[in-house]
């Protein structure tokens, strides 16, 4: 465990004191390092946490140069020698923190602060550890770096997700007119690439997004399939894959951004072990809990547990770091490519969800980390029930598109008009509304996008309750998870919404289920004469 203290039990340090004071028999239980150097930093007395800073006792650290155990850290030994140079121009009540690594201990943060001493050319100082504050300062950093990568993924995705529409629209529309196999390869290709494009895009925003918790009955073997398409887009092609994932498997209580997260921390860890490629395997398997694992507050039940096992044939662990593996900003890679909050978040995850983490690895042999959660034998995900087939529109269908992208208005206008709907086109809501008040009972169903410009989708849902409430809606948005925060009021909702990209089909069978739907209830009337 991180040594740490709480400030509220340090005593108050008198700098004034005798340094003959500064002594283990007056500062026995003190949590912090208290020290007397000369203007070189070698030390001439020392009291307090001497082994628990230094690794040593006081009258081994007693002749020694502080610098000693700040050389580690090119950074740290340059902030050590400015506080040197500092404090003998007398500029030392500023404090100043520090990396400390201790002999044969864990490295620490520190926070030193000085003082003139008793004679001429000395300074008494005082050490503490605020590696937990660090720790936690480290985090609220990263956490707000994910919430700006999600601001920032989410704006992307719209735009990405406005380009894919219509490529994976436009290719079901195409495809049925293809005369030769030639042409038809050349569809499935182009809407093969777009729906691999639209994945990649979720998965971004599925990491960036991570840190929103929402907890339900989640089949492993959808995340390891979203999972190895980003494994297999991002990591080096030395690196084989392996997947084995049994069917059947019971259901997880689980966030999937979160379990999605830790398994692509531990696959990162795995391909970090192997520079020059090996084989990276995923297994899946149930077990009986028989016991509690050791040192976990996980609880006996006899009940089935799901292993997911993450196995590499790296470079593999010492018992020293094995040890070492869970604390907090240790790290076996070069400061540029870790912070050594991976394991510790992945640890804190799964405990969170209920369950425990093993691992297993021996130097050039490789490791494996089971990842062990507690299943629902009977709460699975519900199965999609299949969309029913798209029809050729009823006669004196009209469909009113709003859209600001005009490739994407185009793309649907076709593809309904293939169906034989009658297609209406607006650019924004004031156009839109400008069209359904000349007869808004002409009108059998409207597509809006939800982030416009002059008027936002949800505004203009609100305005059409009003004026033709029985009209269904159907607010589609490249924004990922757009309908989930739909910002009209609860009577203002659109009757259904779909995420862009979408393929024809998936347009063309949502529309004609709202059409069927509506035109049971009020029958279109024919348009006025012109």
């Amino acid at each position: 465990m991180p040594r740490t203290f709480e400030s509220a039990k340090i005593p108050a340090l008198r700098m004034s004191d005798s340094p003959s004071t500064l002594t283990n028999a007056s500062w026995p239980d003190s949590p912090a390092l208290l020290y007397e150097r000369d203007a070189t930093g070698r030390l001439l007395r020392v009291g307090g946490a001497c082994e628990r800073f230094l690794g040593c006792a006081p009258a081994n650290a007693i002749g020694r140069n502080l610098e000693d155990w700040f050389r580690a850290s090119a950074a740290s030994l340059a902030h050590w020698e400015d506080l040197v140079t500092n404090s003998s121009r007398g500029e030392s009540d500023l404090p100043v923190e520090l990396e400390l690594i201790a002999e044969n201990a864990m490295p620490l943060w520190v926070e030193i602060r000085e003082t003139p001493g008793q004679s001429d050319d000395t300074w008494s100082g005082v050490i503490i550890d605020i590696t937990m504050r660090r720790l936690r300062e480290t985090q609220i950093v990263e956490a707000q770096r994910l919430e700006n990568l999600g601001l920032l993924a989410a704006g992307i995705a719209h735009d990405l997700n406005n380009i894919l529409s219509p490529i994976l629209i436009a290719g079901s529309l195409l495809e049925p007119l293809a005369q030769e196999e030639s042409h038809r390869r050349l569809i499935q290709v182009l809407q093969g690439s777009a729906e691999r494009g639209a994945r990649i895009v979720r998965q971004i925003l599925q990491f960036a997004q991570a840190h929103d918790e929402s907890r339900g009955p989640v089949e492993i073997r959808l995340i390891l399939r979203e999972l190895m398409l980003v494994v297999e887009e991002t990591f080096p092609r030395t690196i084989n894959l392996v997947c084995n994932c049994p069917p059947g498997l019971p259901a997880v209580q689980a966030d999937p951004s979160q379990l999605h997260q830790l398994l692509l921390n531990l696959a990162i860890n795995a391909r970090d072990a192997m520079p020059e490629g090996g084989n990276l395997t995923f297994s899946v398997e149930t077990f009986l809990l028989q016991e509690p694992p050791p040192h976990t507050p996980v609880a006996v039940n006899r009940a089935q547990w799901l292993r997911i096992t993450i196995a590499d044939t790296g470079i593999g662990m010492t018992p020293a770091q094995l040890e070492q593996m869970w604390t907090p900003f240790f790290t076996t890679k070069p400061s540029d490519r870790g912070t050594g909050l991976g394991l510790s978040t992945v640890r804190s995850l799964i405990t969170a969800h209920g369950g425990f983490i093993e691992v297993e690895s021996q130097p050039g042999a490789g490791t494996r980390f089971h990842v062990n959660l507690p299943t629902l034998p009977q709460a699975k995900p519900p199965a999609e029930s299949p969309s029913p087939p798209p029809t050729s529109a009823p006669p004196g269908t009209r469909v009113l598109v709003v859209d600001d992208e005009a490739s994407v208005r185009d793309v649907i206008r076709e593809t309904l008009g293939s169906r034989g709907y009658e297609v209406l086109l607006a650019a924004d809501g004031v156009e839109a509304l400008s069209i359904i008040n000349f007869n808004p009972r002409h009108i059998s169903l409207v597509i809006t996008d939800i982030h416009m410009p002059h008027m936002t989708g949800d505004i203009l849902v609100n305005v059409l309750r009003r004026i033709a409430p029985d009209l269904p809606v159907l607010a589609i948005s490249g924004h990922p998870n757009a309908h989930e925060r739909w910002q009209g009021p609860r009577q203002a909702q659109p009757t259904s919404s779909l995420a862009k990209p979408f393929s024809g089909k998936v347009l063309l069978s949502t529309v004609n289920a709202l059409v069927q739907k509506r035109h049971a209830k009020t029958p279109p009337e024919a348009p006025p004469p012109a």
